[in-house]
């Protein structure tokens, strides 16, 4: 949106929505202090920060100085560079808890081996501290790993939303990804992955 249209957005809402944030509100977000000082709103950095560099960017330039309305930051580990970089995020965060943004682990429709992976990292997070104490707390925040429904076919075999969903409740089973990295090791992931068709055409 242009910021109007945000505003004009905002503007609609019924005073009982409880909105923790919107994701990249704006087309161009760095009038995004000023959409959250008019409406607000609280928004959170996504596709802004989808590029490595523009991750390094945000980490350096700030200084994690609390921008006025970043509730939180949405993370994609393939596309910003990694577990390392998150990590450092995360590290960040968590000496000053009071007033910085959340670290939400996100998916780009990534296979079940990286979201095997990005289901560890996600709950690492969740141990570290890695969430602001203002209106997103630990036990609130969720991270947008559910992509893997989107798939219409996995390089896992069985798929990951078969063998590390849970059926009930729709959650990632954290425990049966570390079993299959840590106990069944790579030989399993390679195994799941041989049986997949591109190998033979790569």
């Amino acid at each position: 949106w242009t910021l109007p249209a945000a505003l004009d957005f905002a503007s609609r809402l019924d005073a009982p929505f409880r909105i923790e944030y919107i994701e990249e509100p704006l087309r161009d977000m760095t009038a995004a202090e000023e959409f959250f000082l008019t409406s607000g709103i609280p928004y959170a950095l996504d596709e802004s920060l989808a590029r490595p560099q523009a991750f390094a960017a945000f980490l350096d330039a700030t200084q994690l100085v609390p921008r006025r309305g970043l509730a939180a930051v949405v993370v994609k580990l393939s596309l910003t560079g990694g577990i390392a970089r998150t990590a450092e995020l995360v590290r960040r965060v968590s000496a000053d808890a009071e007033c910085l943004p959340a670290v939400v682990l996100s998916s780009a429709y990534e296979c079940g081996v990286n979201l095997i992976w990005a289901s560890i990292v996600a709950r690492a997070l969740c141990g570290t501290g890695g969430y602001a104490s203002g209106s997103l707390s630990r036990e609130s925040v969720r991270h947008g790993l559910g992509t893997f429904d989107l798939l219409v076919e996995d390089v896992c075999e069985p798929a990951f939303a078969d063998d590390f969903v849970d059926d009930e409740s729709g959650g990632i089973k954290v425990g049966r990804c570390e079993e299959v990295v840590m106990g069944e090791g790579t030989e399993v992931l390679a195994s799941r992955l041989e049986r997949w068709p591109w190998r033979n055409v790569i």
